[in-house]
């Protein structure tokens, strides 16, 4: 009976270190609205950058990206590895961001048109 409960005791401190270790991901505090600079120090220096037109996306090691536009994080991709946090969509979040600016303010968007 004892090693029984002892081996329900390593069980449990087994489980709960992966959970610990999973949590820990860099992955899990990324949001957007953060900084280029405030992502490479969570999640260090990217494989790849490619940036163009506003729009930049930093590409990491198992599929991993960020996307930002106008400087912050609209998106990202994370790794398979990563924990369930990182995983959920910050969709909140990302719904109360203001409109995006034009991207050429000397060009501003035209305005669409109204209805007669």
């Amino acid at each position: 009976m004892v090693n029984v409960v002892r081996l329900f005791l390593a069980a449990c401190l087994a489980s709960a270190s992966v959970v610990a270790a999973r949590a820990a991901s860099p992955w899990d505090g990324l949001r957007a609205g953060l900084n280029r600079e405030q992502v490479a120090r969570a999640l260090g220096v990217p494989v790849l950058r490619n940036a163009g037109r506003g729009h930049e996306t930093w590409v990491y090691d198992a599929g991993a990206s960020v996307q930002f536009h106008g400087g912050i994080v609209s998106a990202w991709t994370p790794p398979k590895s990563a924990g369930p946090a990182a995983r959920a969509a910050d969709a909140a979040r990302i719904a109360q961001t203001p409109p995006e600016a034009p991207v050429n303010p000397a060009r501003p968007r035209p305005a669409s048109p109204r209805p007669s």
